[in-house]
């Protein structure tokens, strides 16, 4: 008989490891965090638009990773995401905004501002979805 070959690094002792990650992690069995939010933007004007995010028992964030916005035709729209007076991104694009929010960001708080750069009005839709988080959110003081 030949003897098997050994390959790759391993540990020794054959032991395991419990390793903890700061970027959350999505698991199936955590509760669904969508939102979702119409609105109407007149020609060459800007919106701000709160939107309202649910919680179920105990839930105190939405993990996002990915939303949209979108408008019924096919015009040039700008936006920023917004959560507790700190700008989280800015995009733009014609018809059809994807938004990834980075490292799965919780949220609390969400407001988005969005222009419509063309001459004529517009119906938008916001949305997203993410998991619920139990975690607190740190607040941040930068004083006066």
């Amino acid at each position: 008989m030949s003897e098997v070959e050994s390959w790759g690094t391993g540990r020794e002792d054959y032991s395991e490891s419990v390793e903890q990650s700061v970027v959350p992690i999505i698991r199936s069995y955590q509760v669904n965090a969508t939102a979702y939010k119409e609105f109407t933007l007149a020609a060459d004007t800007e919106s701000e638009e709160e939107i309202t995010l649910d919680f179920s028992t105990g839930a105190k964030n939405h993990f996002i990773g990915s939303g949209c916005i979108s408008a019924n035709a096919n015009v040039l729209l700008s936006a920023e995401i917004w959560s507790r007076g700190l700008q989280i991104s800015s995009m733009y694009g014609y018809q059809n905004i994807k938004i990834n929010f980075p490292q799965t960001l919780a949220l609390s708080n969400l407001t988005i501002k969005v222009k419509n750069h063309s001459a004529i009005s517009v119906k938008c839709t916001y949305y997203h979805n993410g998991v619920q988080g139990t975690d607190d959110i740190m607040t941040f003081d930068y004083g006066d």
